[in-house]
């Protein structure tokens, strides 16, 4: 079992995964963490985005 944004509910569901959802629970955080010395691009790109989402900019 796994708790995902609505949005995602399409990407995961197959075969014999399904998806319900959830009602009745307060609103949550998402925190992202990376190993402080990993640069990689991808990684480096994620983690930019994430913070102009969080800052209301994306």
């Amino acid at each position: 079992m796994a708790l995902l944004a609505t949005g995602n509910a399409s990407l995961v569901v197959r075969d014999e995964v399904i998806a319900l959802p959830v009602r009745g629970i307060s609103p949550s955080h998402l925190g992202i963490a990376a190993r402080r010395d990993d640069e990689r691009p991808l990684v480096m790109a994620y983690l930019a985005a994430a913070a102009q989402w969080g800052a209301g900019t994306s």
